[in-house]
């Protein structure tokens, strides 16, 4: 076989071994701090992130006010980090739902 064709059929089986439950997109964030897991977390993060630079700026956190956990309103300047951490904190005391 080819090395092309290697590496079209490398790529489809992952395509498949993936579950497309484990792919996430901006529109399944859930608002308002509600995330369920880290993953959700992090898409939260990265969808309030407008310049991708790792940090929310106060407009940034203005402006996604729905995706910040309630806890880090009053913040000014928030890391992914500092974020994710926050934000899973709360997941895991929210229970069963």
């Amino acid at each position: 076989m080819s090395k092309g064709l290697w590496a079209n059929l490398a790529v489809a089986t992952m395509s498949v071994a993936i579950p497309t439950s484990a792919q996430m997109s901006d529109r399944d964030v859930p608002a308002g701090g509600l995330a369920r897991n880290q993953a959700e977390c992090v898409a939260q993060f990265q969808a309030a992130d407008l310049n991708g630079d790792g940090f929310l700026s106060p407009y940034e956190i203005s402006e996604s006010r729905s995706l910040i956990p309630t806890d880090l309103w009053g913040e000014t300047r928030l890391s992914r980090q500092e974020f994710v951490s926050a934000c899973d904190a709360n997941t895991r005391n929210q229970g069963p739902g």
